[in-house]
């Protein structure tokens, strides 16, 4: 209890001490006053102010314990609001980096999305309209692949490899279509015909092999009728009892050598004719070029390189180049590379074309002069 007394406490019990030590030595003479009343009062008076000290010391005492106890309960309870300001604070704070982290990825994924679009992007990274493009660059090769059809390129000939024709009826069918479709003013007037033909004069025209068309109309009757004036007539049916007589086989033998030189004439003016022919076949899915859209080769090929060289599409292709990444640029870049090798490969096949009408030429002159 006393180790626990404050610097004043233990003042006031050193002073009742003292005070009682003073009056023992009193009582033995200093001073020699010796009255038991006296002696009485002097201790009942210490042991009062003793009483009175401790109980003092007491209540003191009590309420120092009553302070540190609501000091410890004060600092339980302020060090718990501090944890939990704390725990609010870090949670806060969890949420706060979260949130960071989260729009940092969304940041992140928007700028991948973005790149991706603008790499992979039909108006930014596959060039000028990718879809329009492809069908146009399908249209070109199912045009030329009907040009590099052999039964295509002999069709309409009456004159072609291997065929007897009687001569008096095909020139009688020639004339008849002729009357028909073709039929001039001046030949109306002659009285060669009735009236005046739906293509006039079409059919004598080699212009007419680079007009588009389609393989059922007029126009392409009209190249069919020019190839066969070209070829003249065809030959006379051998009868069956002369075809096996020296003079029927040599006949056909020579037949066969002009026929052989003369379809490389022949298939010459049927790739120009089938080049401005548009195959309406190419349009339902069934050829070998995923259904191409109805055109010939000529009209494809012209449609796929305006637009590089100031045709109808020119403005709209220019227009995309500005918006194109550089994937864009490259890939545009690309297509038009693959659009020239591939018509520098169809001026091959007409170099190959004009080198077989050469040697066909030199084959018959020195034909000629062996006969001599």
């Amino acid at each position: 209890m006393m180790n626990s007394m404050s610097l004043r406490q233990k003042k006031l019990v050193a002073g009742a001490v003292l005070l009682c030590v003073t009056g023992k030595a009193a009582a033995y003479g200093c001073p020699a006053v010796m009255d038991p009343v006296w002696i009485a009062s002097v201790v009942s008076g210490i042991s009062s102010l003793t009483n009175g000290v401790l109980g003092m010391v007491y209540k003191i005492n009590s309420q120092n314990t009553q302070n540190e106890q609501r000091l410890i309960s004060a600092l339980k309870v302020q060090t718990k609001q501090i944890a939990a300001s704390a725990e609010k604070e870090s949670a806060n704070t969890m949420q706060v980096m979260q949130a960071v982290a989260s729009s940092m990825v969304a940041q992140d994924t928007a700028i991948q999305v973005q790149k991706t679009m603008e790499n992979f992007g039909t108006s930014t990274g596959q060039g000028y309209d990718p879809c329009g493009e492809q069908n146009k660059s399908r249209s070109v090769t199912g045009g030329y692949q009907m040009t590099m059809n052999v039964s295509g390129s002999v069709r309409g000939m009456d004159t072609g490899p291997g065929v007897y024709k009687d001569r008096a009826q095909t020139l009688a069918s020639r004339l008849n279509e002729h009357k028909q479709l073709f039929c001039t003013q001046g030949e109306k007037d002659a009285g060669l015909c009735a009236a005046v033909g739906a293509l006039p004069g079409a059919s004598l025209q080699f212009s007419t092999m680079f007009k588009s068309s389609d393989l059922s109309d007029n126009t392409t009757k009209a190249k069919d009728a020019f190839v066969n004036h070209v070829f003249g007539l065809p030959d006379q049916p051998i009868a069956p009892e002369k075809s096996k007589t020296p003079e029927g086989l040599a006949a056909m033998r020579d037949k066969m050598m002009l026929d052989g030189f003369r379809s490389i004439g022949a298939t010459s003016l049927k790739s120009v004719q089938a080049m401005y022919v548009a195959d309406a076949s190419a349009s339902n899915g069934t050829n070998n070029n995923g259904g191409a859209p109805v055109q010939g080769f000529a009209d494809a090929l012209s449609a796929k390189v305006d637009q590089y060289t100031g045709g109808n599409d020119y403005a709209r292709w220019e227009q995309s180049l500005t918006v194109q990444s550089e994937r864009g640029l490259l890939v545009n870049l690309a297509k038009m590379a693959a659009t020239k090798l591939y018509a520098t490969s169809v001026e091959y096949d007409q170099f190959e074309r004009m080198e077989a009408n050469l040697a066909a030429l030199l084959a018959m002159e020195n034909r000629r002069r062996a006969s001599q």
